[in-house]
């Protein structure tokens, strides 16, 4: 499934042909800049995970067909006041110390979860003048850092601008460096699996005795016989004593495996919602899920 997302209406003139609004295989080019010349919508996302994505395209593009013609102050107050984006940004921001980009020239345009891949898409603009993001501490914060003519009035943590300031630039990219550097090494202590007899991993009941002797009653000093072996198919059977996953960023653990919990509880409330992704009510484009990266080009 796809990490990335663009809503907005799929009658847009931002670009020829249009933006493709659903769930894609990259983030589709279009043109920024500050102010810009261009509607803030269709907006593009480049979330850590699928379900991001998902839950970005079943709340988010809704609000959007129904407010995306609004002038900018306007559309930023609406969002401020939606109870269903303000509970997705809720959502999002129960990952504690992260930070959401909002690149407004560059090549590709758009929010992203990772710092990383938002100064990776910069670097693809062949000068540094059209390289330029502003980073927030809420989701809601960075959409409204990318609907807004003017998002140095919005304070932003930093603003991200190697063309204009080459020093301050380079420190906010170290800052990113390590920021990913101490969630990898997190990950990496995450789970360490022991061979001490002393302290075992929790167990499964026994399905088969020993062929001739009966069980030993169990004694707080007696060893505990290893399970029998498994394959694990379910995901939920290898949430306990199971090493976590390194993503190709350099071992982050998703976003919403800390958060499993709140997505649970998170389905009841945006269940209607979800139909969205049918296009049922609101006219909703479907997702794309083959296209295809348009060419990289600069940003401005």
């Amino acid at each position: 499934m796809s990490r990335f997302v663009c809503v907005g209406s799929p009658k847009n003139t931002v670009t020829d042909p249009p933006l493709q609004p659903g769930l894609c295989n990259s983030m589709q080019w279009r043109p920024g800049g500050v102010p810009g010349k261009h509607p803030a919508f269709p907006m593009s996302f480049q979330c850590d995970t699928a379900d991001e994505a998902q839950r970005i395209w079943s709340v988010m593009q809704p609000w959007v067909l129904r407010n995306h013609k609004k002038a900018p102050d306007l559309l930023i107050a609406s969002l401020q006041a939606d109870r269903k984006m303000l509970e997705l940004g809720a959502l999002f921001n129960q990952v504690t110390d992260h930070v959401y980009w909002a690149v407004r020239l560059g090549g590709g345009v758009g929010v992203y979860f990772s710092g990383m891949e938002a100064m990776s898409s910069m670097d693809h603009s062949s000068e540094t003048r059209f390289r330029r993001a502003f980073t927030f501490k809420t989701f809601i914060e960075a959409v409204a850092g990318m609907i807004s003519p003017n998002p140095p009035a919005l304070h932003p943590l930093h603003d991200y601008y190697p063309g204009k300031f080459p020093v301050q630039a380079e420190n906010i990219r170290q800052i990113a460096e390590n920021q990913l550097a101490t969630l990898s090494s997190e990950s990496s202590d995450v789970y360490v699996p022991s061979t001490s007899a002393s302290a075992p991993a929790p167990q499964p009941p026994s399905v088969q005795s020993p062929p001739v002797l009966p069980p030993a009653q169990p004694s707080v000093h007696s060893p505990v016989a290893p399970p029998p072996t498994q394959d694990h198919t379910n995901i939920f059977n290898v949430t306990i004593g199971s090493p976590s996953t390194p993503s190709r960023r350099g071992g982050n653990l998703s976003r919403l495996e800390h958060n499993r919990g709140h997505w649970k509880r998170y389905e009841a409330r945006v269940r209607d919602s979800n139909a969205v992704t049918t296009g049922r009510g609101i006219g909703a484009a479907k997702p794309s899920s083959t296209m295809q990266t348009k060419r990289v080009g600069d940003g401005g």
